[in-house]
């Protein structure tokens, strides 16, 4: 699969060749988007979302700690 479009294209045989046929810098770049996008989902979803309370929480119990006063 190079496109979206392409999970759709019924008659289109899905092979190798067909793949590597896109060329090596297309795919190289669509693997390296796909990691940016995974990368912020997972920042945005599970530890802005998440881990916020726990964070704060732990933030409130260190705040008269010197060491970590910046």
């Amino acid at each position: 699969l190079t496109t979206y479009d392409d999970m759709f294209a019924y008659g289109r045989p899905l092979t190798l060749q067909s793949y590597l046929d896109w060329g090596w810098g297309e795919i190289l770049k669509s693997k390296a988007q796909a990691l940016w996008m995974n990368l912020q989902r997972l920042w945005v979803e599970n530890l802005s979302i998440f881990l916020l309370p726990f964070s704060a929480l732990g933030l409130w119990r260190l705040r008269r700690e010197r060491l970590l006063w910046p």
